[in-house]
């Protein structure tokens, strides 16, 4: 994402803010802005993104954000996996 393109609020349309500074004014605005972010949830892939609670189902199953989350996940899991090797061995535990 280039940084200095023009991104809008969620909470107030007429807001236009630098995506570099976007995650700053997010907590400033969601502040500023009870009722509406009372209605707005945060992606679970991707902080920036701040859906209508109706849409938040929809926006998880296609969230561009997913698939690098996801591969990321699989990928921590293999190596925690393949980091130790547990044996036990009658009374002892053996960890290699």
């Amino acid at each position: 994402m280039d940084p200095e393109r023009l991104v809008q609020c969620p909470y107030d349309k007429n807001h236009q803010i630098k995506a570099s500074r976007l995650p700053y004014h997010l907590v400033k605005c969601r502040k500023n802005n009870q009722k509406i972010a009372k209605k707005i949830v945060t992606c679970p892939y991707n902080a920036r993104h701040r859906i209508p609670k109706q849409e938040f189902s929809l926006h998880t199953a296609t969230c561009e954000s997913k698939t690098s989350e996801e591969i990321y996940s699989k990928r921590s899991q293999v190596r925690y996996t393949c980091a130790k090797y547990i044996y036990y061995d009658a009374i002892k535990l053996v960890i290699w």
